[in-house]
């Protein structure tokens, strides 16, 4: 059986029916079929079970999300798929093999937009994950050729780290550019690409979706997927400034939520790595006198933070009538004290601050978000 024979026919079939679809002129139907046909290749048998294959987002813990993404093969068995709506689903990156960019023809500003959205996934990889792969995947050139693109893809590489560099670039019919290092080795994981790694055009012709077939079944079969930790999700990161922060939002008030502003978080970042970071015991002390009773373990109370406080503001033992009870049983507060405090997560560490400062510029120190922004 001449196994190259049956994937040309399969690429012919695949040609006639994107020819077809190009008279649809509404870009998204036109879009769908395009990616369609090219999954329903894919999932015909052709890799296994435990590959899926679904479009949409692709979020990181730190609450990066990727571009809308044509086809992302995912670890079926592992890897949860959160739906947005019944047309968009949301992946975790670390349960992703990686994604494929699918083009109609592929001009130099097509290939520059795939580049684009792979470079812009792969700077979402946590460390210690494994990077995603990226394909770029076409059904014609347009009025170009195999070579002109590999030199607009030699010339791209020239400015990007090796980090985000395609590992494939395909064009049904006509070839692909392989990334091959010393020896002419073709060098699969994205990991592995250096400085002497160039992009190199075969032309496969009729022969290119076998080609394309064998270099993707290789991809998946030498990638290995970490643990997935979907705790990591439970709350997100927001990028505030250059700093990726949690615990954020302050306030909600007439209707509307507020956050803890760039400012303010950069002040107390600023502050607080000047200073030098304590254990929350000694925090407990400054703020209350002593540790307060409570199951307080010694590991938590040996574990280190940050506090900010410039001013060194009393605490509630030092003054008299630190606050009263209103009618609704709740403390309030008649002077500047070290209490009430709270805190916020800025880069994976905790600072601790007393809410007496967010009130004293209110509207310097906090921000109204919606949506995505929380």
């Amino acid at each position: 059986m001449d196994v190259k024979f049956i994937f040309q026919r399969i690429s012919q079939k695949l040609l006639e029916d994107f020819n077809i679809s190009s008279e649809i002129s509404h870009s998204v139907v036109k879009g769908d079929f395009r990616e369609g046909y090219l999954r329903e290749f894919l999932e015909s048998g052709k890799i296994p079970p435990k590959y899926g294959i679904g479009s949409g987002l692709i979020i990181s813990p730190s609450n990066e999300e990727s571009n809308q993404s044509d086809l992302i093969i995912y670890d079926r068995d592992k890897c949860p798929t959160w739906m947005f709506d019944k047309r968009v689903q949301v992946f975790p990156i670390e349960g992703i093999y990686g994604v494929i960019e699918v083009k109609s023809r592929l001009a130099k500003p097509d290939l520059l937009d795939g580049l684009a959205k792979i470079e812009k996934l792969r700077k979402m990889v946590p460390r210690g994950a494994v990077l995603p792969f990226g394909i770029i995947f076409a059904y014609q050139l347009s009025n170009n050729s195999l070579d002109s693109l590999e030199k607009n893809l030699r010339d791209y590489q020239k400015e990007q780290s090796p980090s985000v560099w395609p590992n494939l670039v395909v064009v049904l019919q006509e070839g692909i550019i392989l990334q091959l290092g010393r020896g002419l080795k073709h060098i699969l994981k994205p990991e592995d690409f250096e400085q002497s790694v160039r992009p190199v055009a075969f032309s496969f012709k009729a022969d290119t979706l076998f080609e394309f077939y064998s270099a993707l079944f290789s991809i998946l079969s030498n990638t290995h997927l970490g643990t997935l930790n979907v705790g990591n999700y439970r709350e997100l990161s927001s990028k505030v400034g250059s700093h990726l922060v949690k615990n954020h939002v302050f306030v909600q008030k007439d209707n509307k939520t507020y956050a803890l502003s760039e400012t303010f978080i950069n002040k107390v970042f600023l502050y607080c790595q000047q200073e030098g970071s304590k254990t929350v015991g000694e925090i407990f002390i400054l703020q209350f006198g002593s540790i307060p009773p409570g199951y307080f373990t010694e590991d938590y109370l040996l574990s280190k933070c940050y506090y900010y406080d410039p001013e060194n503001l009393p605490d509630i033992h030092q003054v008299n009538e630190p606050y009263k009870i209103n009618e609704q049983g709740r403390p309030v507060w008649n002077k500047r004290l070290k209490a009430p405090s709270t805190y916020v997560e800025i880069d994976n560490e905790i600072y601790m601050f007393p809410t007496v400062y967010v009130w004293d510029d209110e509207a310097n120190n906090l921000t109204e978000v919606v949506g995505k922004d929380l």
